[in-house]
């Protein structure tokens, strides 16, 4: 029995060996990942927290302190993108105001974006997912004319990049995620990147001010990262899947989680994989392009659309589904078949029940977020996804569709 997860990261026992070996050394494995980040991506700085989402979360509240203005606290987000956004926000107590996206690329409605009024603004927070970048030339701009922060939140899209520049690598500063989904994992773990040595420094003071992670949680990273490597190829994944408790495919909104330190033990294992990063990116891509060519020209489905300049690195590969009804069968036959098809986020920002009375308009229009929500599925392109599965998930989508 075998089952393709809807995204992952392979972690071999050479990558295991090493890791151990490591953690045991008295190198200072974040002085060393950090260097690598800097000289990657061509960045000044570079901060560890313990995951994503209290990065976004710190950034908030260190460039709220830094911006001084009070009535500055508005962050735009898109219409569509991770629940854990807006949630980060909101636990900055910062107000959520939402910009509809264009569903041909995920990307903003420029045009919308550019007609806001920025006088209580705060910061614009890009979306990029799926490792496909923002037009974040053109967001850049509209951050800069109208003298708001940018936040470039590359959680899903480290590696790609626009114009030559790298996602997370534009704005005021960005972030990558390390969580277990994405381009690399270490199971927990966010990255703050930044050229602004004003930023940095006030971010070096309240990342101090964290508690570490205590000895216990480090503890249970580690087996949940052995399980993560042993459970994720094809043949081992549909034991997974039996586990109902684990809550794959749910995403809960919530504000809800630990801000900590970032735990150098799980760094080492971070670091080693982001050698592999190029080659695991190339895997995607090709793999993306794979399906790009077998499913494009199929009838009832949109492929996401983005400019020449553009190097997606497609953590995951999304289609539009035309009919709601449609998705729904396919995402069921891809699963039956052991396809890992799932539905992303469950509802644009705007939709979400806990944040209906705190958006700053919320009878604003999200109707590009609402199609995207009501018709996206995503398929895998991580490296265990080889030509067999390509093949099916061509025949699931020919049988349906034609």
């Amino acid at each position: 029995m075998n089952f393709l997860a809807p995204s992952g990261t392979p972690i071999h026992a050479s990558h295991i060996a090493k890791w151990i070996s490591n953690s045991l050394s008295s190198q200072d494995v974040l002085e060393t990942f950090s260097a690598k980040i800097k000289s990657a991506f061509d960045v000044k700085h570079c901060l560890f927290v313990s995951s994503g989402r209290t990065a976004l979360y710190l950034l908030l509240k260190c460039l709220y302190e830094l911006k001084g203005e009070s009535a500055r606290n508005q962050v735009i987000i898109p219409s569509y993108t991770c629940f854990s956004v807006p949630g980060s926000v909101e636990k900055a107590h910062l107000q959520v105001r939402i910009c509809d996206i264009n569903p041909t690329t995920l990307s903003y409605d420029l045009g919308q974006l550019s007609r806001f009024d920025f006088s209580k603004v705060l910061a614009i927070v890009t979306s990029n997912l799926y490792g496909i970048p923002n037009d974040l030339p053109e967001i850049e701009k509209i951050a800069r004319k109208n003298g708001v922060y940018l936040i470039d939140d590359a959680a899903q899209s480290m590696g790609a990049k626009v114009d030559g520049r790298f996602s997370g690598a534009y704005g005021d500063v960005g972030l990558y995620s390390l969580d277990k989904g994405k381009n690399i994992t270490s199971i927990q773990g966010g990255i703050v990147v930044t050229n602004s040595d004003l930023i940095a420094e006030s971010m070096k003071r309240i990342i101090q001010s964290l508690p570490g992670q205590s000895s216990l949680n480090v503890f249970a990273d580690c087996i949940k990262l052995l399980l993560y490597a042993v459970l994720l190829p094809p043949n081992r994944y549909w034991v997974v899947t039996k586990l109902p408790f684990l809550g794959l495919g749910l995403t809960p909104y919530t504000t809800d989680y630990p801000v900590h330190q970032y735990s150098k033990i799980m760094a080492a294992i971070a670091d080693l994989l982001f050698d592999d990063l190029a080659a695991i990116t190339q895997t995607r891509v090709s793999n993306a392009r794979t399906l790009e060519n077998r499913l494009g020209k199929l009838p009832g489905l949109s492929l996401i659309d983005f400019k020449d300049k553009v190097e997606p690195v497609f953590l995951r590969f999304p289609v539009l589904i035309h009919d709601y009804a449609i998705r729904d069968k396919l995402t069921t036959e891809l699963n039956k078949q052991g396809i890992g098809a799932t539905h992303s986020y469950p509802s644009s920002i705007l939709d979400i029940d806990q944040l209906q009375q705190k958006l700053i308009d919320n009878k604003g229009s999200a109707k590009g977020g609402k199609q995207v929500a009501e018709q996206i599925l995503t398929l895998p392109t991580h490296p265990y996804s080889q030509g067999p599965h390509m093949e099916k998930i061509e025949q699931i989508f020919k049988s349906i569709l034609t």
